[in-house]
């Protein structure tokens, strides 16, 4: 096991929602979870997007480091209902697997939405 990231203010609220999200076995786009978490941070500029994306993998490492599927798996892009490239960029350096395209990507995708539902909705 690796060693687990420490969570800032900013990782504790929007795990939060995500875990309200997962429980009610539904999703949520990236702008709807910064507004819900009160993270201010503007999905129109790159580098606000980048800190989310690193904080949604830090969430999702953390959670498979303690046995849990991907946490962030339930967030999605508004435009295409799928997770980001980085998501999957994290999934094959946690599950040490390959997604080569993006009809592997959008099964895991699925499969591991699923899981986080079924997890947390217990």
């Amino acid at each position: 096991m690796s060693e687990l990231v420490p969570y800032t203010e900013d990782h504790l609220r929007i795990r939060e929602v995500l875990i309200k999200v997962a429980k009610r076995k539904s999703v949520i786009n990236y702008t709807d979870l910064l507004k819900q978490s009160g993270v201010r941070h503007d999905m129109s500029n790159p580098h606000d997007r980048g800190v989310l994306g690193n904080l949604l993998g830090d969430i999702s490492w953390n959670e498979v480091q303690e046995g849990r599927p991907m946490l962030s798996s339930v967030a999605l892009h508004a435009g295409d209902f799928k997770q980001g490239g980085g998501f999957f960029d994290l999934a094959e350096e946690l599950y040490s697997i390959s997604l080569p395209s993006a009809d592997a990507e959008l099964k895991f995708g699925m499969d591991e939405m699923n899981k986080t539902h079924e997890f947390w909705s217990k």
